[in-house]
């Protein structure tokens, strides 16, 4: 589906009016990308996306190669 440029800065922010109906119609209660957001971020690492509208969207997670 693609996410619109407008709201790529606020995707990753818990209850956000970014989200839109599923494909099947279901309703997003924006917090799904806030959460693998803070996941990530508490293993040290980054989410960052790129992503097209009409075109589909790519998440790129890094994570530290030792934790120690």
């Amino acid at each position: 589906m693609g996410i619109p440029k407008d709201k790529l800065p606020i995707i990753f922010d818990a209850f956000t009016k970014a989200g839109r109906p599923g494909l099947k119609g279901e309703q997003s209660t924006g917090l799904g990308l806030s959460i693998v957001k803070q996941i990530v971020e508490k293993h040290n690492g980054n989410i960052e996306v790129e992503s097209e509208e009409g075109r589909g969207s790519v998440f790129r997670v890094t994570l530290p190669e030792d934790a120690q």
